[in-house]
């Protein structure tokens, strides 16, 4: 992240990454730091953690709780996604592809589309949508 914004190449496909984990060696938790380290650097805005599915959301925020207990949003709602995009703070912003969809498709001046934010995508694979915006 920061050797990309240094080289002002975020916005190049190339500018991306991965990380790949077999089952069970700790996907989790090793995305829990990545977005923790990416909340930290000064010239990101937000981080969003994004999942495929609700059990997968909820699993997530029960996890990046028990590693840190006020480090991460959720939302039951796209409206409560629209609120914790709105929030002054760093904290992590777990969602599914299909809230943050909605919301992009509902939503088309939000003050984050502004800013500098990074994406982690879990199980990406598995679910894809068409005529994303991000």
């Amino acid at each position: 992240i920061k050797s990309s914004y240094h080289a002002k190449n975020w916005s190049n496909k190339e500018s991306g990454g991965y990380i790949w984990h077999t089952t069970g060696s700790g996907k989790t938790l090793t995305s829990f730091k990545a977005s923790r380290l990416a909340t930290e650097l000064d010239f990101i805005d937000k981080v969003f953690f994004v999942v495929d599915r609700k059990d997968l959301d909820y699993q997530t925020m029960k996890e990046y709780q028990r590693f840190s207990p006020d480090s991460v949003n959720g939302s039951e709602s796209t409206a409560g996604l629209k609120r914790n995009i709105e929030k002054d703070d760093n904290k992590i912003i777990v969602t599914t592809i299909q809230k943050l969809n909605n919301l992009m498709k509902s939503e088309e001046n939000l003050s984050i589309y502004q800013k500098q934010v990074v994406f982690i995508f879990d199980e990406a694979h598995r679910s894809q949508l068409m005529n994303q915006r991000c």
